[in-house]
């Protein structure tokens, strides 16, 4: 009888919307939110999802989440938003943000981190890793002869392809994990498998609803494909982190992030290329990622001094933190999870199997990406938690010689900049 007098309740309340709606003569014009339903009652999300479509005949659903949380992703008239926030099974309604490329490998840059002393053996001519590696990002060229892309996913527009459309997917791969083979060049987990999970579009933007929707797809594959790493190369000004995984301020894409870390992924994450403190700039805000960012090298050496290699691109000294990135602040709880890696000048591959030099903290963010890949494949982070393998990079990186950092890394702080530790893949 309980059930019955529930099932009533909802379906008044949707008839109520629906005259309501209906007898609404003007409506903005709509916009994209992220509608997340509660926990419970709703277990069938394509059932609840096809009953707000014809009752509220909600003008374009983009994409549906049943992993990291329950929901969808649509176009909304105002008028709507408010109804929809009315329904029972509805927890909460977020905007959906933008999203975008956050940046433009330099073998000097995996030298620099040791990527050639790794059991990866970069640059050996027999470098390899078998630890699949996500590429959250504008899809990969998925026929590139450096790169060993073994699968995908679109979460952009009604297409199925994740091939890039773009160019910084596919040149974060090779930083991450183009092959030691006899072209182009070689990536910190040389040859390891790549899945293209595209959420950005052929101009280098997306939405946090294209996101969540890479995200959902990498946990739900997680067991099939083996995937325990993610790079996110990407971000926006929006949100900040509350301390409780998104449950606090309504943020859906941390809500998300959350869960698929606790199913055991390493997410990280550039840090963003304004030359400012981190914290409001998601996904790097998060405190379940690690944060990278960026520091410039020019010649795969420690010491500084080398001259740049980046021509007009960067005025930024040999082995300084570089000058677009942006950082944590000494004192707060960013420091946690942040690390340094090369972003300056790096080489990769690009479109048409060519090659690109670029910068941004979005080069060096798969620095890291690729060493978590060669951790977890040498072992020594095998079976440990996501904030387990982060806290063991950060810690193994700042206990290098003081000879082995940069200017602005913890040893030799710019002010109150919090840049982190510089990575070092030789551990591994």
């Amino acid at each position: 009888m309980k059930n019955i007098k529930s099932a009533i309740a909802i379906l008044s309340a949707l008839t109520l919307n629906l005259v309501t709606l209906q007898s609404t003569t003007a409506q903005s014009a709509a916009k994209r939110y992220i509608v997340v339903f509660k926990e419970n009652p709703v277990t069938d999300v394509d059932s609840v999802v096809q009953e707000h479509t014809r009752l509220y005949a909600l003008p374009e659903v983009t994409h549906t989440y049943k992993r990291v949380l329950k929901g969808y992703a649509a176009l909304l008239p105002d008028a709507l938003v408010t109804m929809l926030k009315n329904d029972p099974r509805v927890d909460f309604i977020s905007p959906d943000y933008p999203v975008k490329a956050v940046g433009q490998t330099l073998p000097e840059g995996v030298q620099r981190i040791g990527g050639n002393l790794s059991s990866g053996k970069s640059g050996s001519g027999q470098g390899s890793v078998n630890t699949p590696i996500a590429i959250i990002d504008s899809g990969i060229q998925v026929n590139h002869p450096d790169l060993n892309v073994v699968g995908g996913h679109n979460c952009v527009g009604k297409g199925t392809s994740y091939n890039d459309g773009y160019g910084h997917g596919t040149h974060v791969a090779g930083t991450a994990a183009a092959k030691d083979n006899t072209i182009g060049v070689v990536g910190v987990a040389p040859g390891a498998p790549l899945y293209a999970v595209r959420v950005l579009d052929n101009t280098g933007n997306g939405s946090w609803s294209n996101l969540i929707c890479g995200v959902d797809w990498v946990t739900t594959n997680s067991a099939s494909t083996g995937i325990k790493v993610a790079n996110m190369s990407l971000g926006g000004v929006n949100s900040s982190d509350d301390g409780n995984c998104g449950n606090t301020n309504k943020d859906a894409l941390h809500q998300a992030i959350c869960k698929s870390v606790a199913a055991g992924i390493t997410y990280v994450a550039a840090a963003g290329n304004n030359s400012q403190d981190f914290s409001n700039f998601t996904p790097a805000a998060y405190s379940e990622v690690l944060t990278v960012t960026a520091m410039a090298d020019f010649n795969g050496k420690p010491g500084g001094g080398a001259a740049s290699t980046c021509g007009s691109d960067t005025t930024d000294a040999d082995d300084f933190a570089a000058s677009f990135s942006n950082f944590a602040t000494i004192g707060t709880s960013n420091v946690n999870h942040t690390i340094a890696a090369p972003g300056a000048c790096i080489e990769s591959t690009w479109l048409s199997g060519g090659y690109l030099s670029i910068s941004g903290t979005s080069m060096a963010s798969p620095h890291v990406a690729g060493t978590v890949a060669v951790c977890i494949a040498s072992s020594k982070c095998a079976g440990k938690t996501p904030q387990q393998i982060i806290s063991k990079l950060r810690s193994d990186a700042a206990a290098q010689p003081i000879t082995y950092g940069f200017q602005g890394d913890p040893n030799s702080p710019i002010g109150t900049h919090y840049y982190g530790p510089l990575v070092y893949t030789g551990n591994y």
